[in-house]
């Protein structure tokens, strides 16, 4: 039996949370004000009320025998003066019991009428439901007397319930409305900071508690110097590459005018060396100071299988959903279209599927090749990794393809990784925030 956890059913959002710590004291108030305090004093009052019926009544009937000559001027006068009428009856015959009659008020005069006669009485609703009728055997005969439900009804508790509810549902709405101001900085933050993550730089600025504007101002400073540090490695990696590329090329020049059995192997071994620059750059500068746009992933991806079939010559599978991302076009070009050329390089099938899943949009790359072994799935992100350790650049590559892929799907704020294919081979799962 699995343990009982009160935080699962608790609500997940700040302000969600904030607005039921405001609610509850003021639901559970309420309640305990309704049934302890205004339930006991509507009983009192309503039993008072009924004491007092019982009491003009009786004086009525002690009135009637001692003065049995002045009998009508009596029953006219109690009319007149108590808004109750009197009527004596020449019947001696109660009416039968009604239970479909019978309310807790006529219950409470009842046994108010009951407490001081000695006669034999009964209460009941009224012929309209708005008045009650007291039947009361006298010696004189039947007394019936019927009075109006105001008589032992008060509507004061209900008025101040009401206007008591009134106020905590205007505080209430007051509370939510300075809940919102308090929460919405704190939303603005989590925003920035989800589309800084996927590489969007959206406009912002500190404002709300003391607290949060710190916050705010961290995150900001935080963001600076991450543009900071990724512009300073940029601009880096661009003078390298200048550096690197002028003493290449004046060893290219004057290869060419040798005349040599190795200088053919000397002009592959500065090709590899090119080669390698430049995919290290790539993976350097990540996505580069390109801006994200909005992008139709299902064309974006068709657009892509197309361009390598016609490189590669062999077809991709392609099954794509209308998904629509905002990403970095190129870069996230680059980074599926390394997993693509990994699927072509040692399959002899690629199947590309673009779906949606928990609001996330999801890209499987399939092939039938020999796969990656679980233990090593992992290593193959890291850069240079590879494999086949073989110095034979066609057959492993230079070990930057996934590292790149992985650089760019996580400046987007999705996630790779590897498992088994159902083709058999291997699947580059790759997972983006819609």
């Amino acid at each position: 039996m699995k343990p009982f956890r009160f935080r699962r059913y608790l609500p997940n959002t700040l302000f969600a949370r904030s607005l039921l710590i405001v609610v509850t004291p003021v639901i559970v108030l309420q309640i305990l004000m309704a049934y302890i305090f205004l339930n006991q004093h509507w009983q009192e009052v309503t039993n008072k009320l009924s004491q007092s019926v019982a009491r003009e009544v009786a004086f009525v009937i002690e009135l009637e025998t001692a003065y049995p000559d002045r009998q009508a001027e009596i029953l006219q006068l109690a009319t007149d003066t108590t808004r109750m009428k009197f009527e004596q009856l020449p019947t001696r015959r109660m009416g039968h019991e009604d239970g479909n009659r019978q309310s807790f008020l006529s219950r409470m005069v009842g046994s108010a009428i009951k407490s001081r006669l000695t006669y034999p009485a009964r209460v009941q609703l009224g012929r309209d439901d708005e008045t009650y009728e007291i039947e009361v055997v006298t010696p004189h005969g039947l007394l019936r007397v019927t009075f109006p439900e105001k008589r032992i009804y008060t509507f004061t508790t209900f008025q101040f319930l009401a206007w008591y509810t009134s106020a905590s549902a205007i505080l209430l709405i007051i509370s939510i409305l300075f809940l919102r101001g308090q929460i919405r900085p704190i939303r603005r933050l989590a925003e920035a900071a989800e589309a800084f993550g996927q590489g969007i730089e959206r406009p912002f600025r500190p404002e709300g508690a003391r607290e949060v504007r710190r916050a705010a101002a961290a995150f900001l400073l935080m963001r600076e110097r991450i543009k900071r540090q990724i512009s300073q490695r940029t601009e880096m990696l661009a003078g390298v590459s200048h550096d690197l590329r002028t003493p290449l090329t004046r060893m290219k020049l004057q290869l060419a005018m040798m005349k040599d059995k190795t200088v053919e192997a000397m002009k592959a071994d500065i090709h590899e060396m090119e080669a390698m620059i430049e995919a290290y750059l790539q993976f350097a500068r990540g996505e580069g100071e390109e801006n994200a746009v909005s992008v139709q992933m299902d064309e974006f991806m068709m657009q892509l299988a197309q361009d390598y079939t016609r490189a590669g010559g062999r077809q991709i599978n392609l099954t794509a959903l209308p998904v629509r991302l905002i990403v970095r076009a190129q870069a996230m070009r680059r980074a599926i279209g390394n997993l693509i050329q990994n699927a072509l390089r040692y399959g002899m099938q690629c199947d590309v599927t673009l779906m949606l899943a928990d609001e996330q949009a999801v890209i499987c790359i399939d092939d039938n090749g020999p796969g990656i072994p679980p233990e090593a799935r992992e290593d193959v992100f890291r850069p240079f990794y590879r494999l086949e350790h073989s110095r034979n650049r066609e057959s492993g590559g230079i070990g930057l393809g996934l590292a790149i892929a992985r650089d760019i799907i996580r400046a987007h704020g999705g996630e790779i990784t590897l498992e088994t294919s159902p083709a058999g081979g291997l699947r580059a799962r790759v997972v983006l925030p819609v």
